[in-house]
């Protein structure tokens, strides 16, 4: 998966598919592309609440999404 060269509209599908459109348009508005969503401090709290993983079971989730990504 050439996860890297994801542009930030293709970041907001990936979101939409695994999250929902409310929480893609954050990724969007917070300029999310593949290199930002494969940045070490992109699974920390603060950056997650930001995009509007703020539940535990959410961030979860894109942990471990984002670690398969890493592959």
């Amino acid at each position: 998966m050439l996860t890297l060269d994801w542009s930030s509209e293709r970041v907001k599908k990936w979101a939409a598919e695994v999250f929902d459109e409310d929480i893609a348009e954050k990724f969007v508005a917070e300029e999310m592309t593949g290199v930002t969503l494969l940045c070490e401090q992109i699974t920390n709290v603060d950056s997650m609440e930001r995009l509007g993983l703020l539940t535990l079971g959410k961030q979860a989730k894109f942990r471990s999404l984002v670690e398969q990504l890493k592959g």
